[in-house]
């Protein structure tokens, strides 16, 4: 997948609902990391996690599993940017969900020719408390 600007994103067939996923952790701070994937970026996700040739290849449960496998994923990964290496988290099991959160401490989005990615970070705490110096 190639990331580009959101001009240049396609425009999604709004009859068609994104799939949102979040995972809690917790340590010495705690929060919800959420993910909104676009149906089509979703497909061409999981073909691209198992090796297969396109998103028509996959089915509903291999999509959902790739989409919790990426919230593992980044999470895994951005704890140790707010938090340093050393701190321990226990980042829960990832599950699907109907709703993104109303507010957050941070938020991403993403386009790719493909569709587009949405990220939330809602914390319990100020991770800036916690922060590597």
């Amino acid at each position: 997948m190639f990331l580009v600007s959101e001009d240049e994103a396609p425009i999604t067939d709004a009859s068609k609902s994104d799939q949102i996923v979040s995972v809690t952790f917790d340590g010495p701070f705690s929060g919800r990391l959420t993910i909104s994937v676009s149906e089509s970026m979703l497909g061409e996700l999981a073909a691209n996690m198992l090796g297969v040739m396109g998103a028509d290849e996959t089915t509903t449960d291999q999509r959902h599993d790739a989409l919790r496998e990426l919230a593992n994923v980044v999470c895994g990964n951005l704890l140790p940017k707010l938090a340093g290496v050393d701190p321990v988290f226990n980042v829960h099991q990832p599950a699907l969900s109907h709703q993104i959160p109303e507010t957050a401490e941070a938020t991403a989005k993403l386009f790719a020719l493909q569709g587009r990615m949405e990220l939330w970070l809602c914390l319990d705490q100020r991770a800036s408390l916690f922060a590597p110096a």
